[in-house]
This record gives C-alpha cells, structure tokens and sequence, in this order.
C-alpha cells in the first residue's frame, strides 16, 4: 500500500476512499488506485439466506475501502494444492481462510478515479478519458474461489482500463436448488453476479469507467458464468462483451439439470424431513442459525488445520470434527463420512432455474439465442496435465504403463462426467473406442497413457465444448474469436524459475489457470506473492501483448491491435484461432478429428 493521496469517490450509495498501489514493473505504467470491500447487496444473512441479493441501502460518512472483505464460505481441501502449482499476488491484507457468509462485497482497480477531479489528464487529447470496464468472475467450480489473488496493479496501469472482481456465493450458500418450480430454484450465486453488474451499471463512473462498455470475462466456472450469461435473458445489457477462459456452458458438469438428489442428501443430513419447499426452506434457515449459533462461523469455517484432520461437508465446505454434545451439528457429521465415499451425490453446481438459466446450455445453444455481443473463447492445450491431475493414480507423472491408464479411463471420475451424459449401457463402448481413439494418436514413449489420460480430460470438459460454443456464436452472427493456448511457462518445469512453486509433467504446456497469470500481468506484478516464482523474458512480452489484445477487445469488440499479428475471426467456413504464445501465431480447424469423434462418432454408437 503506497502513502500517496487517493481521491475520494462520490458513488449514489455513498463515498469511499480506497489507496494507491505501487506502479507495474513497466515504465510505461500509470498509477492504480485500489477500492477493496465495496458492498453491492445486502448481507446475505438470516431470513436472506439462500434469497436472491437484494439491494443496498446508501451509507453515511466515508467507507473505508482499504482492506478487503471476507472470502465466501468454502472449503479448504484444495488450497495447498492449488498454492503450490502457482503463485497468488496479494493486494493488501488477504487472508484465504478469512471467510464468512457476509461476503457480497468487490474490489475496484482504476487508474482514473473520479473524473471530477480531473486525474489522469492523458497528454496526447488534454481530455478526460472514461475508461472501458472489465469484470472478472472467478472460477472454483462453483465451491471454491475468490476475488483475492486478482490484481488489476498491471491490466489497469498499462491499458486504461477500470477491473471489477465481485464475489458471489458458493457451494450450498449459492446453488442450492428444490427444483425450478420452487421458491428455492438455485443459482443465487449466479444472481449476485447480476447484481454486480447492475452496481457497474450504476456506480462505475465514478471510478472514471464507462458503464456503456463492459467486458465480463472469468476462467473454469467463472468462464461457465461468463458464457451463461451471454445466454440469459436476466444479464441482457449489463454488458457488451465476453471472454471465456477455459469451459462453456455445455461442460459436462458444472451445470445440472436436476439438483433434487443433493439436495435430499444434505436434507437427509440435517435431519429435515418437511417435502413442502417453504417449510423446508424455514427449518433450513433454522439450522443454519443453530449452527452458527453454537460455533461462530469463522471458527467452524476458517479452520487453519490441515485439510487431513476436516471432514468433507454436504455443505460443500470443511468444517472441524464437531463434538459429541454439538447434537444436530454431529448429525450431519456423520453423514460427512458417508459422503467422502461418493463424492458426485454432493455436487452442488448451477442449475436450469427456469429463469437465469431458462433452459439446459445444449437446447440454448440449438437455439441460437445468445446475448448479441462480441465474444472471445479460449481454452488451454494440457488443461488436464497439472492441476487437475491430482485424482490421477499413482506414477501419472513418471508415465502409466497401458493396463493402469486403461482402468483408469474407463472409471475416471472426469472421463464418467462427460460419458454418464450418454445411456450407463453404453459407457463400455465409449470408452473403448475413446481408448483406440486416442492411443492411435500418441507416439509409444513412456507418458504415453498419462498423456492419453489428459488428453481426454482436457478435450472433453474444455476444448469440444468451447468449439461447439464458438460456432453457435459465430453461426448466429455474433463477432466471435478464438484462441489456444500453448505456451509453457518455465515455473513449472525450470528450477531456476520454480522458486516454491510445483513442477509438472514435461508433457504438461499450457495448465488450466496458465493464461490467468497472463491475462493479469503476473511477470510485472510488484509486492508480495503467495508462493515465490519467477517469468522468463518471453513470459513477460507475452503477458504484455496479451493483455493489450483483451483490452482493446474490451475497449472496440476487435482485439487486433496495430503493429501486432493479426487475430482473424472464428467462424464456420475458416474456424481460425490465435496459437496463444510467444510469438503469436494463427491456426486452424482445432482438434478436427477429435471433435468429428465427440460430436458424430460418439452419438452414432449410442444409436
């Protein structure tokens, strides 16, 4: 945090003073000014639990908006492992085990903080600018994730642009569902999205940006929100152009069409046994009170033990071992031991509400009826070769030997997700012929079947969709765009770069999260890291090339800058893609024979 002045904003719900961050490592960088801990809705607590955001009332004074607010309520269980496989830049005072269900609060970056008082005044016009306006949803598959760890110190200070990161609710605070029909749909978590870009809308000027071009843009399932959001009627003009980063809307299971058996597991669980909606969402609203009541939340939430001595929860968070006289607490810690056995049947995810998500992502798609924006769609090459490897068995990275990659495809969790979507009957033929597939294509070297197994996960969940995605768009006359990442960043594999940070598979390129650090300037970053690491010299152009594309995309619906390689269109007759690396490249025709093999093989042998 940097001692000089920052203004003091005049927003319709109230003033707010934030600080001023240390320029990028660029010469060419401007002063950030960061606003943390803004509310946009009110607390979701007591009677609004598990209620759509509501609106905020205006404040009295000043808010003080230098320190961030609390995490979501989540689980811990994937934070080490998530530390480790890359460095997380810090804003201020962060604290990832800081959490709490009074969480609808967003951090604002902005180089141009009330346009009143005239600052920045950029030489080459003596004019104002209004900065366009970018709003980054997080991923964390719906259970996890937060706005710490997104810095705009970078993005904002070398393209004129003002960065929003709102939180939203997650795991059963967020997303859970008794149906669409009911007073309980799900997807509230999705709704405080909305609500975020409805502050935007209406408070964003008076950090100088320009609530008539906004971007909203996110990676894993914050890209899921990104692309449901071009498809939902509710999130119509609140924004004006999208990117997702890694998955759509039809991955195979971050969105559900029927969340009735989790939700009769976590009912179960708490002792609930009211069928009619409104009773159930009151006994619910009850026992959650009853159960902060007798621990408070952070306590039961923010716990710093290790992941080993928690207990997976219904809830979709860890929580302590409770003790013996926490009755109705020790319920449903009984239940938790019950459910690490079977994970899948506590997937708490988005939902077809009916309303956000008015109908599943595959009929919106036939449909065409998408949001009339400019959209760029990308995915990552080895998304499944490191972080999300740590379900893999034992030897994944020194290479699997053929009888342990086949047993292991054919009863994959990741690999069930995309093939449960076809009849149980015909899992064994898919799954051989997704074997022959794909073994036909990788050399006989020793990760022959670790890659093989990657290969799989990544082009399932990621790159067949994305493509589906990218041609709906383009089909339907959008302005759509394409890019591929394949570049290797030399954390993950070059000790002398590694600093703490984990190593991976050689055969592991471009990792889901991998183009994050790119698109946030991680190599010009100042201050602290969670984990130390170091970028190589191309590392850092291409994050700066990289992040100028997104944000004259953001500022014109083109991200073709003058001077650089040209990012052709995606459609149909072409299906070009920019090859995201140093240098630039473009392809084309992306993963042809494999996608022919999703979308028309495989639906041929379940006839």
């Amino acid at each position: 945090m940097q001692t000089m002045n920052c203004p003091i904003v005049t927003t319709p719900l109230g003033k707010a003073k934030g600080f001023a961050l240390a320029k990028a490592k660029c010469d060419e960088s401007k002063q950030v000014f960061a606003f943390m801990g803004l509310p946009f809705a009110k607390p979701p607590l007591g009677e609004l639990r598990f209620e759509p955001p509501q609106k905020l009332q205006p404040w009295d004074g000043v808010f003080d908006a230098t320190k961030s607010a609390a995490a979501p309520i989540q689980s811990f269980y994937f934070l080490k492992a998530h530390s480790a496989n890359q460095p997380t830049p810090l804003v201020c005072d962060e604290d990832f085990k800081h959490t709490s269900e009074d969480c609808l609060y967003l951090n604002v970056f902005t180089s141009n903080p009330d346009k009143a008082m005239k600052m920045p005044i950029f030489a080459y016009s003596n004019t104002i600018v209004v900065c366009k306006v970018l709003v980054w949803i997080y991923g964390g598959g719906f259970t996890m994730g937060s706005a710490i760890g997104y810095n705009g110190q970078a993005i904002c200070g070398l393209n004129d642009v003002v960065l929003v990161v709102p939180h939203f609710r997650l795991n059963v605070f967020g997303f859970f569902s008794l149906g669409k029909n009911t007073k309980c749909p799900g997807n509230v978590g999705l709704l405080d999205q909305v609500m975020a870009l409805e502050w935007v809308r209406d408070n964003i000027s008076a950090f100088g940006g320009d609530p008539s071009n906004v971007t909203i843009f996110g990676e894993s399932s914050g890209s899921v929100s990104v692309s449901m959001h071009v498809t939902s009627p509710l999130s119509r003009g609140l924004f004006h152009r999208a990117i997702s980063h890694s998955a759509v809307g039809t991955m195979p299971y971050l969105i559900n069409e029927d969340l009735s058996a989790t939700s009769k597991t976590i009912l179960k669980g708490l002792d609930i046994t009211a069928t009619e909606p409104e009773e159930i969402m009151k006994h619910l609203k009850q026992w959650f009170s009853t159960f902060f009541a007798m621990r408070p939340p952070l306590e039961i939430f923010a716990s710093s033990r290790p992941p080993q001595k928690c207990l997976a929860t219904p809830l979709g968070v860890a929580t302590p071992r409770l003790r013996n006289t926490d009755l109705k607490a020790m319920d449903a810690s009984k239940l938790f031991d019950v459910l690490e056995k079977d994970p899948s049947n506590i997937s708490l995810v988005a939902t077809v509400d009916g309303k956000f998500i008015p109908k599943h992502p595959k009929e919106l798609l036939k449909d065409g009826k998408f949001n009339p924006v400019p959209y760029i769609i990308g995915v990552n090459n080895t998304e499944g070769a490191g972080v999300l490897s740590f379900r893999y068995p034992q030897g994944f990275k020194e290479g699997l030997d053929r009888p342990k990659g086949c047993q292991r495809i054919t009863v994959c969790r990741y690999t069930d997700k995309t093939l449960t979507i076809f009849q149980a009957d015909k899992l064994d033929i898919v799954s051989k012929a997704v074997i022959n597939l794909y073994s036909a294509e990788f050399g006989e070297d020793k990760y022959k079947w670790s890659k093989l197994l990657a290969a799989i996960v990544e082009e399932s969940w990621f790159s067949i969709s994305s493509i589906q995605q990218a041609l709906a768009h383009s089909d339907a006359g959008h302005e759509t765009y394409m890019y591929y990442m394949t570049q290797q960043l030399r954390m993950h594999h070059d000790d002398s770069c590694s600093g703490n940070v984990q190593q991976k598979p050689e055969f592991c390129q471009a990792d889901h999260g991998d183009d994050v650090m790119m698109t946030f300037g991680y190599p010009l970053l100042t201050g602290k890291f969670t984990t130390a690491a170091k970028f190589s010299d191309e590392e850092v152009e291409l994050s700066k090339r990289w992040m100028k594309s997104i944000c004259q995309f953001a500022k014109t619906g083109n991200p073709n800058c003058e001077g650089q390689e040209e990012w052709p269109k995606y459609d149909s007759k072409t299906k070009n893609h920019l090859n995201l690396k140093w240098p630039y490249d473009v392809g084309s025709d992306l993963l042809a024979k494999r996608f022919q093999f999703w979308t028309q093989h495989v639906p041929e042998l379940m006839k």
